[in-house]
């Protein structure tokens, strides 16, 4: 991939839907240079991994003799075949284009965005992170993110119980929850907890959340939260080179545009009752 392609890629990513959560875009002053020739470093060997339906940008940097590697979001649709042998082939071909990646940027809480961080964390182990971006909603200590993580969460565990317990008449709503709920993990288990409060919970495999927490909880790395409107993100050592967060909004009121109106919530009645 040349340089062109890739600056496309990123500003790609950044014209999808902001509501969905955090966006990063990329503008460059600078051409960004390929790759040098193989007789100016250490020969390597470069797969062409097919990465199937998902996200994963890693972007090189040259400048002045120095490299600069940035990798944003890791992931494949849930549902690939063979996908955890796929983001470990991924993650190995990062790790053997390098063993130092100076930024990880978490776009949002979606699978296809950060599965690999769970399929191959492994691998990604063996990867030193410098800095890790995640969107203002990930904020620990920030009041109006924590109650946004809490009500998700509340969704998302009574959503994995209730769709075990629709009837068979119900098989059309159960696949569409299904495949709602195929956006934050694994599939669920066919078994169902109660949580120390006495909630219903589905158990399920690995999530989105694990895979947040685990970039969140790096020790070598430097975690910032984003939020946009905020003076253009840079990186230390590299000129000409400018991040702009787009999302998701702070505003409330921008936040409500993503909840299903009075229409969309009569057809959830059975949802309802199991909460």
């Amino acid at each position: 991939m040349n340089g062109a392609s890739q600056a496309r890629s990123v500003r790609y990513l950044a014209q999808r839907d902001p509501a969905r959560g955090g966006v990063i875009c990329l503008t460059s002053q600078i051409p960004i240079q390929p790759r040098p020739p193989a007789e100016t470093r250490a020969a390597s060997t470069r797969p062409h991994v097919p990465a199937g339906l998902g996200d994963c940008f890693l972007i090189s940097f040259f400048q002045s003799g120095t490299e600069k590697h940035v990798l944003i979001d890791c992931g494949v649709y849930q549902g690939t075949p063979n996908s955890t042998a796929t983001m470990q082939a991924i993650a190995r071909h990062i790790r053997q284009t390098t063993r130092s990646l100076d930024l990880v940027v978490a776009t949002h809480e979606h699978w296809d965005h950060l599965s690999g961080f769970q399929q191959a964390q492994d691998i990604f182990d063996q990867i030193a992170i410098k800095q890790v971006w995640l969107p203002w909603t990930e904020d620990p200590v920030n009041p109006q993110a924590a109650k946004l993580r809490q009500e998700r969460s509340l969704a998302l565990n009574t959503l994995r119980a209730a769709v075990q317990l629709m009837p068979e008449d119900m098989a059309f709503q159960s696949q569409t929850v299904r495949g709602l709920l195929d956006f934050f993990g694994e599939p669920v288990h066919s078994s169902i907890g109660v949580s120390p409060a006495g909630s219903l919970a589905a158990l399920s495999g690995s999530t989105t959340r694990q895979a947040l927490d685990y970039l969140a909880s790096r020790p070598e790395a430097t975690v910032s939260y984003c939020q946009p409107g905020e003076p253009p993100l840079g990186l230390a050592g590299l000129q000409g080179v400018r991040f702009f967060v787009l999302g998701p909004p702070t505003s409330k009121a921008l936040l409500k545009k993503s909840e299903p109106g009075k229409k969309a919530r009569k057809g959830m009645g059975f949802l309802t009752r199991q909460r």
